[in-house]
């Protein structure tokens, strides 16, 4: 009887928002909304589970458009600013409820929410990337990528000449935006990629480049790999080395690196 393994991976995403023209755009609330209700709890829970010593080992795909919001300097001010405007906001709801059976116990979780949070924030200086790159040095946790702009790749067929660059550029730009080249299992140089489809929809590619890993001494190693099979929703790149480097099905793009190295 074949046996397999259950893995549960935490997908984070969000389209690309920056509007430098407008102080409060309410566009960017969505980014802000996000930090405050799962991605800083998150941090919090995985910070937490260290501090106490409790061994822990999650799979989080971070792609490049929220990393690049969550490192970019202008919008790491406004929520800063936009925090501190809740945090006044909850103070005075709970003044102003107090003694209401109903809603002050409401304003009171708000209140003490947006404290832990603010905590957690200024604990990492602002920086949630850095934070989840922390855990993953510490291998607690493993950080993936995604194509450049969260693109459904299946649906790029109509123009193949577009899923090279989007493989490239989402490693290129998780690498640049987590800055940890060491751990990321493929770097690919002189590529070529062919996509065509085949037989009953399905595609098939091949690829060839160089893979790298990293051994136990956190040393890399080189070697050859090459996606051979593109099929439906699924693009395995396979290589001689296990594990394979890549594996993008939709539009995530899976980097693994030596799980010896852990």
């Amino acid at each position: 009887m074949a046996h397999g393994y259950l893995g549960l991976v935490l997908h984070a995403h969000l389209p690309f928002i920056r509007h430098p023209e407008h102080a409060r755009h309410l566009e960017e609330r969505w980014l802000y909304e996000a930090l405050i209700e799962c991605y800083l709890p998150l941090l919090e829970a995985f910070d937490h589970l260290a501090e106490d010593g409790v061994p822990f080992a999650l799979t989080m795909s971070v792609t490049p458009p929220l990393a690049a919001m969550m490192k970019d300097e202008l919008l790491r001010q406004r929520f800063h600013e936009h925090l501190g405007r809740l945090e006044t906001l909850a103070a005075g709801e709970q003044k102003r409820l107090w003694g209401d059976e109903k809603l002050a116990p409401v304003a009171t979780f708000y209140k003490e929410h947006l404290g832990r949070m603010r905590a957690v924030w200024d604990r990492h200086e602002g920086d949630v990337v850095a934070g989840l790159v922390k855990h993953w040095d510490a291998g607690r946790l493993e950080l993936l990528t995604c194509s450049a702009t969260h693109c459904y790749l299946p649906g790029m067929l109509p123009a193949r000449e577009g899923i090279r660059p989007q493989l490239e550029l989402g490693v290129r730009g998780f690498e640049r935006l987590v800055g940890r080249r060491r751990r990321i299992a493929a770097r690919h140089h002189q590529r070529q990629v062919h996509l065509a489809e085949g037989q009953h929809g399905e595609m098939e590619g091949s690829f060839e480049g160089s893979g790298r890993r990293c051994d136990s001494s956190g040393q890399g190693l080189s070697a050859p790999g090459r996606m051979v099979l593109v099929r439906r929703k699924q693009i395995v790149v396979e290589s001689r080395f296990h594990p394979p480097p890549i594996v993008a099905t939709g539009g995530v793009v899976h980097c693994f690196h030596d799980m010896t190295s852990n």
